[in-house]
């Protein structure tokens, strides 16, 4: 017996995540329109709508006529100022910050220097910022760090120096509510002004990260970890431990060491047309990363969030163009490029959404 009542209240949950689903996309719809659209009956809809504007994420909104008789029916939209949430984006120097409504708006940002790259201080970074922008409305918390993030919400990274270090575990036990951690590229990448369908987005902006999406979702079989892949077996030592990721070779800070601080000098001798040799062979290296990509995956498009460099119409272009020498007759398609720069109030606006996927999803306990 206990079984069945856990299975039919999953089926309620599930109807009620499908229902609130459809609202929080946008635009207002009558009952008929959400019965019609989501299959199920109008006395289910009903008592869905009645269920979810009792806890405040749905509200009428007016009224439309529906026969020319004058009969009016009540349209019904989601409430996105009936909770709010709680997002940080952590970068190597600074967390950005943000108050959102539940459909990502931002209503209070912010940055705030981090202490030191130390576990514990960016972490004390992370709940100072936290402290200032949850209150009672706060419904969810997302956190977005450089690194591979478990299953578990714990972060390794190379730039902070962390090993499955318990993000969100600590986080909870601080008592933050429904706390979701992520890689910082998949927030840019959510961030998106036109979202990916299917694609890949390569994240250069710090480091070199990789998002697939299919069918609209990011893929969470691929780690996104490319910019520790080794394409010189005796290139410069990297932060991870390793030798010659492209990470390091491609990176400005690398490059700018190499040029004794005058990485935007050369970068611009080098669009005036001068052969700059370091920075033809950083070209090759991230058209050989690139065609990489291409290879693995044969993503219709790859949109790519430039860089200093790759910010240069020039050294742009040379990438691609390594890219496709590289591939060859390989290149079994034509693949659509697009850069478009994602700013920090985008990726912390994409956050919010993905923390609000999860806190109104099946998963969730809000609905």
């Amino acid at each position: 017996m206990s079984e069945r009542i856990g299975t039919v209240q999953l089926i309620q949950k599930m109807n009620r995540v499908l229902v609130l689903d459809r609202l929080r996309a946008g635009g207002e719809m009558s009952r008929a329109e959400l019965s019609a659209e989501t299959g199920m009956s109008l006395a289910s809809i009903t008592n869905i709508v009645k269920y979810l504007a009792e806890c405040g994420y749905v509200r009428e909104v007016g009224t439309v006529a529906t026969s020319k008789a004058g009969r009016r029916t009540e349209l019904l939209a989601f409430n996105q100022t009936a909770g709010e949430l709680a997002v940080v984006h952590v970068e190597a120097n600074e967390v950005y910050f943000a108050r959102c409504d539940l459909l990502g708006s931002i209503l209070e940002q912010g940055c705030m220097p981090t202490l030191v790259a130390q576990s514990g201080a960016v972490m004390e970074t992370v709940r100072q910022v936290l402290s200032k922008i949850v209150n009672e409305r706060t419904l969810g918390v997302g956190v977005a760090i450089s690194g591979h993030v478990d299953n578990r919400g714990a972060v390794s990274s190379v730039q902070l120096n962390w090993d499955g270090y318990p993000v969100r575990e600590k986080l909870l036990a601080e008592g933050f509510p429904n706390v979701f951690v992520v890689n910082n590229s998949r927030s840019k990448a959510m961030g998106l002004s036109e979202p990916i369908v299917d694609g890949v987005f390569l994240d250069l902006s710090d480091g070199l990260g990789l998002v697939r999406f299919l069918g609209g979702r990011v893929d969470e079989g691929v780690s996104g970890e490319l910019g520790h892949t080794t394409v010189m077996k005796d290139g410069p030592l990297c932060a991870c431990g390793n030798y010659g990721c492209l990470e390091k070779v491609v990176s400005p800070g690398y490059l700018q060491k190499q040029f004794g601080g005058n990485l935007e000098r050369m970068l611009e001798a080098y669009e005036n047309g001068e052969r700059v040799p370091a920075l033809v062979e950083a070209a090759e290296y991230l058209g050989i990363g690139l065609a990489n990509v291409i290879s693995l995956f044969e993503p219709p498009c790859i949109v790519i969030n430039p860089n200093c460099m790759t910010k240069k119409d020039r050294f742009y272009h040379s990438v691609l163009e390594y890219a496709q020498r590289r591939l060859g007759r390989l290149s079994l398609r034509r693949v659509m490029y697009l850069r478009s720069e994602v700013t920090h109030e985008a990726a912390l606006a994409g956050l919010a959404r993905h923390v609000a996927d999860g806190i109104f999803g099946v998963d969730g306990n809000v609905v």
